[in-house]
């Protein structure tokens, strides 16, 4: 007679430990990054609707990567080849990879709208005023109560699994909360972004036809085309696995193999490094942000020195650039809230040549501000 006991923690793979190690470092690598970026953005002064959003899909990132991880890690240091901690653990892992999904493709379509939305107002100049910035702000707030606690509501009655791979947990494919709230979403946000995605490729391509199109703004939208593309492909790259993965359960009682499951899982962690590098490439707040860091400011922005000099008794803050090469230094006064007028001087840089190899120092004085 066989009394061997079959521990319910322990299923899967033999060994699972090279997939915890693989889980652990890439989410703790992109709920890093992300957070970085996540920063940067909420950090600013002037932020943009669209920047609002990918700061929205970042935090779903680093809710997601950074439970999945802390649990990886938890599994790989304790060395026993099973899930720890069982259902308390399991139960928490399981609700923040769907609420943190939800969260993200929310603000992925949010983002598509927004460009859209950026694209139309250049080929056609609104004539009435812009919509306030608080109404993206509730937007943003109403998506993240719909997705961390609708999925928290639905998830009380749907059943939570360790999947078969046995190296992460996730709702049943078949509950209340996958059929009923993640899949609907899902479906409803991605026809959302492809809708609005072919909206903008038809914009782009009508207004490289339109003579009366500036070639500054034509030059703008492609390269907004370019930049949504690569969106495009990073959503894609993170969660196709998940989608076919989803189709194959709901025909197989709710079940995936193995290596589906870890295919899953490996591109899931990878969507959270890729979010970082492609949302965060072309933002110049991100890039300001780095260049405060000494290191970071050396080795990938050696042209961009920031000097300080705060003089109290004059009330004048000080604040020295070297460029490379700088022309067309234009001066604009600027209204501040609650304080006098600044003086700010912009100027467009063009790279170095040989012509003019030694950088250019701007002096720029502002009115100093205790929160500066």
């Amino acid at each position: 007679m066989n009394n061997t006991i079959i521990d319910p923690w322990n299923i899967g793979y033999a060994n699972k430990n090279g997939l915890w190690g693989y889980y652990s470092i890439t989410n703790y690598i992109g709920a890093t990054m992300c957070g970085i970026l996540w920063l940067s953005i909420v950090s600013s002064r002037n932020k943009k609707k669209t920047e609002i959003y990918i700061a929205g899909l970042c935090f779903g990132c680093i809710t997601m990567s950074t439970s999945c991880a802390t649990q990886c890690i938890i599994n790989w240091i304790s060395n026993q080849n099973r899930f720890e901690y069982g259902t308390p653990a399991c139960t928490s892992e399981a609700y923040f990879h769907v609420s943190s999904i939800i969260y993200q493709f929310i603000n992925e379509g949010l983002i598509a709208a927004s460009y859209y939305n950026s694209i139309w107002n250049r080929i056609n100049p609104p004539v009435q005023k812009k919509d306030s910035m608080m109404n993206t702000y509730i937007i943003c707030s109403v998506s993240f109560i719909v997705s961390y606690l609708g999925t928290c509501l639905i998830g009380i009655k749907s059943e939570i699994i360790l999947l078969d791979a046995g190296a992460y947990c996730f709702f049943s494919f078949t509950s209340p909360v996958m059929l009923l709230w993640l899949d609907p979403i899902l479906v409803i946000t991605v026809l959302c972004i492809i809708y609005k995605y072919r909206k903008i490729f038809k914009l782009a391509k009508e207004s490289s036809n339109n003579s009366r199109t500036s070639i500054r703004n034509d030059k703008i939208i492609k390269d907004l085309v370019k930049i949504e593309s690569l969106f495009i492909m990073t959503l894609v790259v993170g969660w196709f696995s998940a989608l076919v993965a989803s189709i194959y359960a709901l025909s197989n009682d709710g079940h995936i193999s193995k290596l589906m499951d870890t295919f899953v899982g490996v591109f899931g962690s990878l969507h959270s490094i890729l979010v970082p590098i492609v949302y965060g490439y072309h933002s110049e707040k991100l890039k300001k942000f780095l260049a405060r860091i000494s290191c970071v400011r050396k080795l990938f922005y050696p042209h961009h020195h920031v000097k300080r000099r705060q003089d109290t008794k004059r009330n004048v803050l000080t604040i020295v650039y070297q460029k490379p090469v700088v022309k067309d230094l234009q001066v604009r006064q600027v209204q501040l809230t609650g304080s006098q007028n600044r003086r700010i001087e912009t100027a467009s840089l063009s790279p170095p040549s040989p012509q003019t190899p030694n950088p250019i120092k701007i002096k720029v004085e502002y009115k100093y501000r205790e929160d500066f």
